[in-house]
């Protein structure tokens, strides 16, 4: 049975969040009190159990008329005995119809992994969001044109969410509510990673999030403008011997999006998504 979830199910929702994803409980926690409403998830049902789920999380698109809303498909988790059963594409259709009744642009979803994109592919998926994704080694950066003028200043999650939105002005670029962001933004508490505002001589510049991870240091998102030898300031900040920057580009695939059919003429476009969470 395919159902939308209640406060009741928390628990459940929980549980499986963190068998198919190893979330910690301290992510698992905020995200649920941040982001889920007590109907925004749709499960599948056997048993009496839920075995199969996905969080319907909201977003806008930027099209010529203005943003419109669209929902993104978060955590898509099947218990593993369960697979392969189609419950997950069942729950897909079932959130399809519902967006398209309530006059909605598009589901999007962010493929875990590259094998996905054609399992999404078909239930209508198409691939519509791209990105650039620069690769740096400190091992070959001449420090000689490091930019000591260039610092990085914490910024919080509304002020990101204010410059983004200027920034950010393309169609096809996807938008989200501010909750969205804070999630990132208390995830990233008391550590390095986080939002921060880049300053040349004391003007903000870009904006970005940072995220440590092992050796590198990755730049989720950069907004704003394109700065030399911006990689010396983060191998200077944060000491770590690798760097990727991230930002609005056609390089690289991201992001799958299914039009609903007032919306069909948008297919074969490109757009930008970033910021998935997790």
């Amino acid at each position: 049975m395919i159902r939308y979830a209640t406060h009741h199910d928390t628990a459940a929702l929980k549980l499986l969040l963190k068998e198919v994803f190893s979330d910690n409980d301290r992510f698992i926690n905020l995200f649920f009190r941040l982001k889920f409403d007590g109907g925004n998830v749709c499960v599948y049902e056997q048993d009496g159990q839920i075995v199969s789920m996905a969080f319907l999380l909201p977003a806008t698109i930027l099209l010529a008329e203005g943003e419109r809303p669209v929902t993104y498909l978060y955590a898509c988790a099947t218990r593993e005995a369960f697979r392969g059963r189609g419950y997950m594409r069942a729950i897909i259709e079932r959130v399809y119809a519902d967006i398209c009744e309530r006059g909605q642009v598009a589901l999007l979803l962010m493929p875990a992994e590259p094998s996905l994109y054609d399992y999404y592919a078909q239930s209508g998926f198409e691939l519509f969001f791209y990105w650039n994704r620069h690769h740096y080694e400190a091992l070959h950066f001449n420090w000689r044109n490091d930019h000591e003028e260039y610092a990085l200043c914490r910024i919080s999650a509304a002020h990101y969410a204010d410059f983004r939105r200027q920034h950010l002005t393309a169609e096809g670029t996807i938008h989200w509510d501010l909750a969205h962001l804070q999630v990132l933004e208390e995830d990233a508490a008391d550590s390095d990673n986080g939002f921060y505002a880049v300053m040349v001589n004391g003007e903000e510049k870009a904006c970005c999030l940072v995220w440590l991870r092992d050796d590198a240091c990755e730049v989720e998102e950069w907004i704003g403008e394109p700065l030399p030898y911006v990689q010396g300031l983060f191998f200077r900040t944060f000491d770590m011997p690798k760097v990727t920057i991230t930002n609005c580009g056609t390089d690289k695939k991201s992001a799958m999006i299914r039009f609903s059919p007032a919306y069909e003429h948008l297919k074969n476009g490109k757009g930008y998504f970033n910021l998935s969470i997790g």
